[in-house]
């Protein structure tokens, strides 16, 4: 298992000329290991790797993985819609020293699910590195069925999956038949990571952990000793700013909440703006609020 509880899909801080902020990247780093985070993911959906170069998205790893040295597991996005170019993202991630490869469904081109599991385990076979499945079919409309997922279980190098889609039937499902303690299952949603835990999940791999780290990991170490109230209590709060943060498309709103937060993480790059004047309003006020508790 490559973490137990909360880990952050960090953004990528940008200048005003969006070139990558180095400072303020090793800045939010800190501050994640320093909220109790227990895994960060580079060049995810947060981190904006659809309009990183690939040398960027190296030069991401490479930096996150100094600053980290070790402290806390790194995990690199390396998903494509091109399987060649899957197995390249994962081997130079593998090279790198990432400690896992998070790889999204194809999309676009998307396929069946057959190819789906053509798909995964050639690029399993290809690499040594353990692999998390991506299932967000709100991005990718490609669904993937729990089926899937127990037959992608039994390769030794895919050890879990990220599920985005909020469906609880489905999380269960595959927990009930993935009857492996070697494969994880974290919720991709801020929303539902109560239920999620409830049902077997070990974690979750969040957004608002950018803004808000601690309470993510609190929620994760009160349910892990069995304190519901306390981690309901806490996702309870969190709910109008995860609300906020998704008025727009991700990472909209978390760099415009971080923003509002004084972090100055700059503005997302084209095609995505920042946010909106009504959309920024509602998620200064939820922020306040969430302050003021």
């Amino acid at each position: 298992m490559i973490f137990r509880g909360a880990s952050t899909a960090l953004i990528t801080p940008f200048h005003a000329d969006f070139s990558v902020n180095w400072e303020k990247f090793a800045e939010l780093i800190e501050r994640q290991i320093e909220g109790g985070i227990q895994a960060i993911i580079i060049n995810g959906t947060t981190g904006e790797a659809s309009t990183l170069a690939k040398e960027e998205r190296i030069d991401c790893l490479k930096f996150a993985l100094d600053v980290t040295n070790r402290r806390v597991p790194i995990i690199a996005g390396t998903g494509s819609n091109n399987t060649a170019e899957a197995v390249a993202a994962t081997k130079a991630a593998q090279e790198a020293g990432a400690d896992a490869a998070l790889m999204v469904t194809p999309y676009y081109n998307k396929t069946s699910q057959a190819g789906l599991i053509a798909h995964y385990t050639h690029v399993a076979d290809q690499t040594d590195i353990p692999i998390l499945l991506y299932a967000v079919p709100g991005r990718t409309s490609q669904p993937m069925t729990a089926e899937t997922v127990v037959e992608l279980a039994k390769h030794p190098r895919i050890v879990g999956i990220k599920d985005a889609t909020s469906d609880s039937a489905f999380a269960m499902d595959i927990l009930r038949q993935v009857n492996n303690p070697r494969f994880a299952l974290y919720s991709g949603n801020d929303d539902v990571v109560v239920p999620y835990l409830a049902a077997g999940a070990v974690g979750v791999i969040s957004t608002i952990g950018n803004l808000l780290p601690a309470p993510m990991q609190a929620i994760c170490a009160a349910a892990e000793r069995g304190d519901w109230a306390l981690a309901r209590k806490i996702q309870f709060e969190l709910l109008p700013v995860i609300q906020g943060i998704f008025s727009e498309v991700n990472p909209i709103g978390t760099k415009g909440g971080m923003n509002i937060m004084g972090l100055e993480v700059g503005l997302p790059r084209l095609p995505l703006v920042d946010m909106g004047k009504d959309t920024h309003a509602k998620l200064a006020q939820a922020i306040a609020d969430y302050d003021s508790l």
